[in-house]
C-alpha cells in the first residue's frame, strides 16, 4: 500500500511540475515575441495606433513593436511583424497614409484663416 502512495505522489509531483514548466515557458515564448525587434534607444517611434498589417487597434499600453531601419512601428500581434517584414514599404506606406488624413483635416481646420 505505500509502494502505490509513493508512486502516485511521485506521479502527482511530476505532473505539476510539468504543468509549472509549461505555464513559465509559454509567459518566456509570450515576453520573447512581444519584445522580439524592439527598438534600441535613440529609434524614432511612429507611434502608430492602428496596425497596419490587419487594421486592429494597437494596445498602446503594451504594444507589439519592431524596428525597421530606425523607426519602431506599432503592431497588434507578433504574427503580424513576420508579415511586415515580406514587403515593409507596402505597410510603411499604408501607416503614412492613414497619418495624412488627420494631418490634412488640421490644416482644413485653419484654412478658413486669412494669412
Amino acid at each position: 500500500m505505500d509502494k502505490r502512495i509513493a508512486a502516485v505522489l511521485i506521479a502527482v509531483i511530476f505532473t505539476v511540475g510539468i504543468v509549472i514548466n509549461s505555464f513559465a515557458m509559454c509567459g518566456m515564448c509570450e515576453k520573447g515575441a512581444k519584445s522580439r525587434g524592439v527598438a534600441a534607444s535613440g529609434a524614432e517611434k511612429v507611434n502608430n495606433k492602428v496596425c497596419p498589417i490587419t487594421g486592429s487597434k494597437v494596445d498602446m499600453k503594451n504594444p507589439v513593436t519592431y524596428e525597421h531601419e530606425g523607426k519602431v512601428y506599432n503592431f497588434c500581434c507578433p504574427m503580424c511583424i513576420d508579415e511586415f517584414k515580406k514587403d515593409p514599404k507596402k505597410y510603411i506606406e499604408k501607416i503614412a497614409k492613414e497619418e495624412a488624413p488627420s494631418a490634412a483635416s488640421s490644416h482644413e481646420a485653419h484654412s478658413g484663416h486669412s494669412h
